[in-house]
């Protein structure tokens, strides 16, 4: 990243500095949705408390800022020596503990290891190495490379050159990389004319270019990079020291607009666990289509917005309306009646359907009664209404606010949706929701935070998995290695054996098959029973609603996992361990949910 005052602000205060590179798929090359986070020495072997808040953070690629490769190519960064005369050196946990980061449900599915910065001699000593040895498989630039990448699993290197610019050296070096099956990514902000030859000699190799817009780039035109890049679409970003959440989301949705760029990054001066709420949701406000979420009340501090199953009763009329039901702003528990989809109606129009009633937000034009009883004027309510409507009142737009947070304007009735001080239906803790004019201006109570929870539809792709207990890290297991019909299922030491491997596959239905490989059988709620406290078992996979399991996201970054089966109740229960114990031989039952506790939240690690 250029500029000296910069990185003296970076060593002497800086913990985490980061990137966003955003949604779009203007860029055929790169996965549609990224969105990329710089992160520093927090990433090198990160702890489960980093793994976790990448996995929730919304960011899709992760950007390890920075390595460094000496005159006798030996890479260095984040205080240790990585890789030394073909032998990667560093810490031998970190390939295990990124691919960690990636484990579902993640937002993460790209990391990129970035060499350079302002001011270092990387490029330089690669020039020379390049020149003295070549880039062949027995040099050392070649095997140390090789080393990290089978160590760390990394899927690109990102090439910060701010120093020596030399063409030659950078598209041999590129060519290296892409032998071992890595992207290389580019991060210029001047020397056009040499980012623009890397790229065209490197081609398809050269899968993103991050192009900084801020400080020495500040008066970098997108559109201008674009046309040196031959039309390849650069993802501009911006500093977050001269840009506030207003200004940032303004200029990617004009660039957006007017250049089709697929996104962009911010250079933020922070931390993860602070900027990872504050900027995700307000630039995907430019760049997504769409976006699961928590919506969480800035005015009732530690209440979300809920769709209830009570049905809607007009206040005009008095009665019920058919297909539709009220609005509360209850709790924050992370229910499923909390999570929200946000999907682009065009024309920066959105709509905001509950994901487990699958009805929309809309302003209803009713009036708002307040808990005496009284009309209140101006102010309409807010009701889950069926998509089938396709009413104009189901439009909203969401601008950013100062808090940080978002306002949810209805264009048609011009109206904000408001956490109101009224009870609802009389239970204390629990709010009514309402439409009121912005002339108002009602401070918190119409300002929102917007929680990252996934994309719409189920995010886990096919394939063989660890289940893992967020809690205590145990993981799930065949008791005692059995393979046959009635094997209880328990949680145990973390072995990474055939035991405790799952294949995972969709059913298309919103629900998963889980299957051990090793015996073939499928986990299976014993008896056909959905009832609290059913043993989970392998049994003869055979398809019925005891042997269909949904995952569902929960805020931290977990799954609830729940048969399609209900309790006596009528409710889903979830895994959880017997007893809420997650010690090795704790068996697993179904439970209700209970907010996350005991052994009800897991990782998925991929295997």
């Amino acid at each position: 990243m250029q500029k000296s005052t910069k990185k003296l602000l970076w060593t002497a205060c800086l913990s985490l500095a980061f990137a966003l590179s955003f949604f779009g798929t203007a860029n055929k090359a790169m996965a549609s949705g990224t969105v990329g986070i710089y992160v520093d020495g927090q990433y090198y072997a990160p702890t489960p408390a980093a793994q976790n808040i990448a996995r929730s953070s919304g960011y899709t690629s992760l950007f390890l800022f920075t390595t460094n490769i000496d005159a006798g190519g030996t890479i260095t960064g984040f205080g240790a020596t990585l890789c030394q005369n073909g032998v990667y050196t560093g810490d031998p946990t970190w390939g295990y503990k990124l691919a960690a980061c990636k484990a579902a449900p993640s937002s993460v599915n790209r990391i990129e290891i970035v060499i350079g910065n302002w001011g270092t001699q990387s490029f330089t000593n690669i020039k020379n190495l390049i020149a003295s040895q070549g880039t062949g498989a027995s040099t050392v630039l070649y095997q140390n490379f090789l080393a990290l990448k089978n160590a760390t699993g990394v899927d690109a290197i990102q090439f910060d050159d701010e120093t020596t610019y030399d063409v030659g050296s950078m598209v041999a070096f590129g060519r290296m990389l892409s032998s071992m099956g890595l992207k290389v990514t580019l991060c210029p902000y001047t020397n056009q004319a040499v980012w623009a030859s890397v790229k065209s000699q490197l081609g398809n190799i050269v899968d993103a270019i991050y192009l900084q817009c801020y400080d020495g780039g500040a008066g970098n035109d997108p559109g201008n990079w674009i046309n040196a890049f031959g039309g390849f679409k650069v993802t501009p970003g911006l500093w977050g020291n001269t840009e506030t959440l207003q200004s940032a989301t303004s200029k990617f949705v004009t660039w957006r607009a007017n250049l089709g760029i697929p996104g962009g990054f911010m250079w933020l001066n922070g931390t993860m666990q602070w900027d990872y709420q504050r900027w995700p949701p307000a630039l995907n406000m430019a760049f997504a289509n769409s976006a699961n979420y928590w919506v969480g009340s800035f005015g009732n501090n530690g209440t979300a917005l809920q769709g209830t199953f009570d049905p809607y009763v007009s206040t005009s009329s008095g009665q019920s309306v058919g297909g539709c039901n009220e609005i509360a702003v209850t709790p924050s528990n992370n229910n499923g009646q909390q999570l929200w989809s946000i999907l682009s109606a065009g024309g920066g129009n959105w709509h905001v359907q509950n994901v487990t009633s699958g009805q929309f937000l809309q302003a209803t034009g009713d009036p708002y009664k307040n808990n005496a009883g009284q009309v209140v004027g101006g102010a309409d309510k807010i009701a889950l209404t069926p998509s089938a409507w396709n009413s104009s009142q189901q439009l909203w737009q969401i601008p950013v606010t100062a808090n940080p947070g978002f306002s949810f304007l209805s264009p048609t009735n011009s109206q904000y949706l408001q956490s109101t001080n009224d009870t609802y239906h009389g239970v204390s803790g629990n709010y009514q929701a309402a439409g009121t004019p912005s002339s108002w201006g009602a401070g918190t109570q119409d300002q929102w935070n917007l929680i990252y929870a996934g994309q719409p539809g189920n995010p886990i792709p096919n394939g063989n998995y660890q289940i893992v207990a967020r809690t205590t890290g145990t993981a799930l297991d065949c008791t005692g290695g059995g393979t046959g019909n009635g094997t209880p299922i328990e949680v145990w030491t973390n072995l990474h054996n055939q035991y405790q491997l799952w294949r995972v596959t969709s059913l298309n239905n919103g629900y998963y098959s889980i299957i051990n490989p090793n015996s073939g059988r499928s986990l299976d709620c014993s008896g056909f029973s959905g009832k609290d406290g059913t043993q989970i078992e392998l049994w003869d996979y055979n398809g019925n609603g005891g042997q269909q399991w949904k995952f569902i996201p929960q805020a931290d970054g977990g799954y609830s996992i729940s048969p399609a089966i209900t309790n006596a109740n009528g409710a889903y229960d979830v895994f959880d361990g017997a007893g809420c114990s997650g010690n090795p031989g704790a068996k697993i039952i179904l439970w209700p949910w209970g907010g996350g506790g005991c052994q009800q939240e897991w990782n998925l690690i991929p295997s």
